[in-house]
C-alpha cells in the first residue's frame, strides 16, 4: 500500500511541478504512461481477487439505467441552451485513440482506490487519506495556474471543476468503501465516452456544470445508499419514507437549478445598483418573464423592462414607446436617476418584464461581483 501511495504523490508532484510551463510535456509523455504502467502492475501483480470485480455484473443493469437516465436530461438540456461540436476527434482511429487517453487512466484509478481502500479496512484516518490524494491526482494544476490571473475565473473554475472533483471523491470512496467494489469506475467511464463519441455537447456554462454535477453525484449517492437499505432487507414502510424524504430535496433542488439558469418562462436577476429605489434596491432578486415576440404588446409605458446593454442587464422603467423603422424603441429611466437613459432600447435588447422582487437575497451575489470587479459594478444602471 505504501508503494502506491509514494507513487501517486510523485504523480502529483510531477503535475504540479510540470504544469506551470511544460503542460504538454506532462500530458502526452507522463500522465498515460502512467497510468497504463499502473494498470498493467495491478492486473498482473497483484492479487486483484481482493477487489469484487465480477460483483459489478450484479448492478450492471442498474447502473445503466442510471446512467441512461443522466444522458437524457444532459442532452434534453441542449434543446435549450444550444449544442456545439467538441474538441475531439471523431474518426475511428481518433475516437480509439481518445478512448485509451481517457479510459485508461479512469479504470486504473478506481482500481487502484478500491484496492487502497480495501486493504485500509476501517482505518478512518487512512480513507480520508486516500480520498484527498485522489482529489489532488484529478486537479487540472494548468487551468488553475492560468485561473490565478482573474479572480472572476479562478471562482468560476472552483464551481464548475474543483467542487465537483472534491464531491466525486469522496462519493466514490464512500461507494468503494461500502460496496468494496469498483463501482464507480462505470459511472466514470460512461461519462468519458459520452463525450469522446457524441458529436455534440450541449453548450452549459459554469453554474450549470458545476450545479448539475453536484446534483447528480447527490443523486448517485441516495441510489446507492438505498440500494445498500435494500440489501440489508429493511421493512417496506421504512424504505417508503426514506426514498419519500430523499426525492422532496432531489425534486426541490432540480426545479431551483432549472428556475436558476432560465429554463422555466420566469427568471431571476440580482440587482447591483441603487438606480431603481423605491421600487427594489441593490441586493434585491428581480423576477422577470422572459420576452419574446408574443410579449410585445404586454409592454407599456410605465412597465419595468430587463434588457442588455454592453454585456450588462439593466432593469429601467419605460417612459416613452415610440416607432422606427416598424420596430418598437423605448426610452427608459431609472426611478432614482434624474434624466432618462442615453441610448434607446430596441426590442432586440429585452430579455424580460419585471414581475416581483425579493428583498436582500441577492447579497451574496452583488458581493462576489465587487469582489471579482474590485469596484461596484453597475448591472442595472448605465
Amino acid at each position: 500500500m505504501k508503494n502506491f501511495i509514494y507513487i501517486l504523490l510523485s504523480y502529483i508532484f510531477l503535475s504540479v511541478s510540470l504544469s506551470i510551463n511544460h503542460y504538454s510535456i506532462f500530458k502526452n509523455y507522463i500522465c498515460i504512461p502512467f497510468w497504463l504502467f499502473t494498470l498493467l502492475y495491478l492486473l498482473f501483480y497483484i492479487k486483484c481477487n481482493y477487489v469484487r470485480i465480477n460483483h459489478i455484473k450484479l448492478h450492471l443493469i442498474y447502473i445503466l439505467e442510471l446512467s441512461f437516465l443522466f444522458i437524457i436530461i444532459y442532452f434534453n438540456s441542449g434543446m435549450i441552451l444550444g449544442f456545439f461540436k467538441p474538441p475531439f476527434n471523431h474518426s475511428i482511429i481518433g475516437i480509439i485513440k481518445n478512448i485509451f487517453i481517457f479510459v485508461i487512466p479512469v479504470i486504473a484509478e478506481e482500481l487502484l482506490r478500491t484496492l487502497l481502500i480495501i486493504k485500509a479496512k476501517d482505518r478512518k484516518q487512512q480513507l480520508i487519506f486516500i480520498t484527498i490524494i485522489f482529489i489532488l491526482v484529478e486537479i487540472n494544476y494548468h487551468t488553475i495556474f492560468i485561473s490565478f490571473m482573474n479572480r472572476e475565473s479562478l471562482f468560476k473554475f472552483l464551481c464548475s471543476s474543483i467542487f465537483p472533483i472534491i464531491s466525486s471523491n469522496i462519493l466514490f470512496t464512500y461507494i468503494s468503501y461500502k460496496l468494496k467494489e469498483p463501482l464507480a469506475m462505470v459511472f466514470k467511464i460512461i461519462d468519458k465516452l459520452i463525450i469522446i463519441i457524441v458529436p455534440v455537447i450541449p453548450v452549459l456554462d459554469w453554474f450549470v456544470i458545476g450545479s448539475s454535477s453536484l446534483l447528480k453525484l447527490f443523486i448517485i449517492y441516495i441510489i446507492i445508499k438505498y440500494k445498500i437499505i435494500k440489501d440489508e432487507k429493511p421493512k417496506k414502510k421504512k424504505t417508503y419514507v426514506t426514498m419519500l424524504n430523499y426525492a422532496i430535496p432531489i425534486t426541490v433542488c432540480l426545479i431551483l437549478v432549472c428556475f436558476m439558469i432560465g429554463l422555466f418562462s420566469y427568471q431571476p436577476i440580482a440587482i447591483l445598483s441603487n438606480s431603481m429605489i423605491p421600487t427594489f434596491e441593490r441586493g434585491d432578486i428581480v423576477i422577470f418573464k422572459k420576452f419574446n415576440e408574443l410579449s410585445e404588446k404586454e409592454i407599456h409605458e410605465g412597465d419595468i423592462v430587463i434588457y442588455n446593454y454592453k454585456n450588462m442587464n439593466v432593469a429601467h422603467r419605460i417612459k416613452k414607446i415610440h416607432i422606427k423603422n416598424n420596430q418598437n424603441y423605448y426610452i427608459t429611466k431609472g426611478d432614482n436617476n434624474k434624466n432618462n437613459d442615453l441610448e434607446e432600447v430596441s426590442e432586440k435588447q429585452i430579455i424580460g418584464i419585471y414581475k416581483f422582487h425579493i428583498k436582500y437575497i441577492g447579497y451574496p451575489t452583488v458581493w462576489l461581483n465587487d469582489y471579482f470587479m474590485n469596484k461596484e459594478v453597475n448591472i442595472d444602471a448605465k
